[in-house]
């Protein structure tokens, strides 16, 4: 599986990079914590065993509440990766946006011509990526 990042037009694009998996930045992510939301995060097992193979600290959720509370309970030296679906994006990004722990977030979805308006908003969202 192959994830590319959107081709979008708006004024965050020259912000906007892929997954950060390129050989030159695979000895940076250990430093990261990844916090994977999405309601299908099952459907994803071969995205998170690639994933582990580049970083030993993977959180996933499927329930937004629970993964807020999470992350609100981090210490603000610990530096989170956040990946979510667009569909709970929208929903949790406005409420953990402003958290110091959060250093980028990826929203990860099927249709990211959508998701391009809300996500303009926020200037830690560095890419809308697409399984496609």
């Amino acid at each position: 599986m192959e994830i590319k990042p959107s081709t979008t037009n708006n004024k965050l694009d020259s912000k906007r990079k892929s997954l950060p998996i390129s050989s030159s930045n695979i000895e940076h992510l250990e430093t990261f914590i990844i916090v994977w939301l999405d309601s299908n995060i099952n459907k994803n097992q071969l995205l998170q065993k690639l994933l582990r193979q580049y970083i030993t600290c993977l959180v996933t959720f499927n329930d937004l509440k629970l993964c807020e509370q999470w992350i609100k309970t981090r210490l603000n030296n610990e530096k989170i990766l956040f990946i979510v679906s667009g569909a709970l994006g929208q929903r949790i990004i406005p409420n953990i946006h402003q958290l110091q722990s959060i250093i980028a977030i990826y929203v990860f979805c099927l249709h990211p011509e959508y998701h391009t308006i809300w996500t303009r908003n926020y200037s830690k969202i560095h890419g809308i990526i697409s399984e496609s």
